[in-house]
């Protein structure tokens, strides 16, 4: 799935069809109708085996990257279109779960931004279970939103929507 950013539609793909795992981001500009290819973080150049996804956080393009068995890397893009302005915000660690975390995306930030709302993926028992969860982003741990069906499914245009009253939800 795509996210929209300054204009234009981005989404994560491979560059080669035997491509196992996304390593690009590709970027459609609604207005010039072109397609480019958004820099990734010179750290991640030519790593093939990551497990990206792309997302905005604080108005910003985001990507995570997944290694699976032992951390997931958040970073934004403070100024898009340039590389050099890419920045790791955090490092969300295994020892921070539960279970293994297969997916994580975040979504927004507290009312006062001490933590990050992130969606995810957590595989038990071979069940993948959608969870919503806080990141504190000083405590360094992890918070899961309770009360949400364990097969609750939702889709990103409906997250998109309720941004700003899920803000409201956790004050603190």
């Amino acid at each position: 799935m795509g996210v929209f950013v300054e204009n234009s539609i981005r989404c994560i793909m491979a560059k080669k069809l035997d491509g196992l795992h996304p390593s690009l981001i590709v970027a459609f500009n609604l207005t010039l109708e072109i397609f480019n290819e958004v820099p990734l973080p010179a750290e991640l150049q030519g790593e093939t085996s990551l497990l990206i996804d792309v997302a905005v956080l604080g108005g910003c393009l985001c990507i995570t990257v997944n290694y699976e068995t032992t951390k997931i890397d958040v970073w934004v893009m403070k100024e898009y279109g340039y590389r050099d302005s890419w920045c790791k915000l955090f490092t969300l660690v295994k020892s921070c779960f539960t279970s293994h975390l297969r997916y994580s995306n975040p979504i927004g930030y507290s009312s006062d931004g001490s933590k990050v709302l992130f969606e995810g993926i957590e595989v038990l028992l071979d069940v993948h279970y959608k969870k919503l969860f806080w990141y504190d982003l000083k405590s360094e741990r992890v918070s899961y939103v309770e009360g949400i069906p364990k097969l609750f499914f939702f889709k990103k245009p409906m997250i998109s929507c309720f941004k700003k009253q899920m803000r409201f939800l956790y004050k603190g």
